[in-house]
């Protein structure tokens, strides 16, 4: 009779999927100003896909995608110029050119322009820590005390509660060993990156200390570290939770015979043996006459 050591390795997903193209993580790459009711690019950054074909400083946005821009706040303005990382946004503006009159004199004046840009410059490149949705998980990456580190939110329960934890591994995939025990204004300043980014709070808004408090949180954090944990001490498995991966790890011996009857159990290792049999007749069959 034999048994079979099984280990089933589970990563868990939560459970809210949003969708790629609801979240607002990208921009133009510029920087806007507003100056006597008009919204002006102030600058565009430094490796954004602005060109020749793109905003240049100066120029004076008008208009976004068919809404006019001059009742809209600055904020107004910023949101409707970010969308979905590849989608795209038409921009009718005003660009002061430089031309000759009759007399050969220099002088400016302003001409309209209409281009359609894609939104390709991630939010937070050039912050120190960025910020990655995945349902209602968020990944990190930042730099703290000298290291390159990326890092992921994860639940561990302790006694009675279940708290919210950032672990954290280098950037080349070693993982390291410890918590990160970061103050509650750390989880304050990663919200704010979360809501410039995705136009949404972390479900911790309400509560940024460790102890997990808001109820759809909780519904994460229970899941994630209590998941078939029942199951697996119910077939006498041994149980693990990884808080570094976020995976779980039940590791049982089955009996696949036990149930069987002796005709069954016959049938079994001779279709079985038969099958080891013939595949040693096909790796050799080369040296049969």
């Amino acid at each position: 009779m034999k048994k079979f050591y099984i280990s089933l390795f589970i990563c868990l997903s939560t459970a809210l999927i949003v969708k790629a193209n609801d979240i607002p993580n990208a921009g133009l790459g510029i920087i806007l100003q507003k100056i006597n009711n008009q919204i002006l690019v102030k600058k565009v950054i430094q490796n954004s896909d602005m060109g020749i074909n793109g905003l240049w400083g100066g120029d004076v946005i008008t208009e976004i995608d068919g809404i006019s821009t001059e009742n809209l706040s600055l904020e107004e303005v910023k949101s409707k110029l970010k969308g979905a990382k590849g989608s795209k946004v038409t921009i009718k503006f005003l660009r002061e050119e430089e031309y000759e009159n009759f007399w050969g004199k220099k002088k400016t004046q302003f001409v309209p322009y209409q281009i359609t840009l894609t939104r390709n410059y991630e939010i937070d490149s050039d912050f120190p820590v960025r910020v990655f949705k995945n349902g209602n998980q968020y990944n990190i990456k930042m730099n703290y005390q000298n290291q390159k580190l990326n890092c992921k939110t994860v639940y561990r329960k302790i006694k009675n509660q279940y708290n919210r934890e950032l672990r954290c591994s280098d950037w080349n995939g070693q993982h390291l060993e410890n918590t990160l025990n970061l103050p509650t204004e750390f989880w304050i300043n990663l919200d704010n990156l979360i809501f410039t980014k995705y136009n949404e709070y972390a479900l911790w808004h309400d509560s940024p200390a460790s102890i997990v408090k808001n109820k759809n949180e909780l519904i994460i954090a229970k899941t994630s570290t209590e998941i078939g944990k029942k199951a697996c001490l119910e077939k006498g498995g041994k149980y693990s939770y990884d808080v570094v991966t976020g995976c779980t790890n039940c590791s049982y011996t089955l009996d696949w015979t036990k149930d069987m009857t002796k005709k069954e159990k016959e049938d079994y290792f001779r279709a079985k043996d038969f099958e080891e049999e013939y595949k040693n007749y096909l790796r050799h069959k080369w040296q049969y006459p």
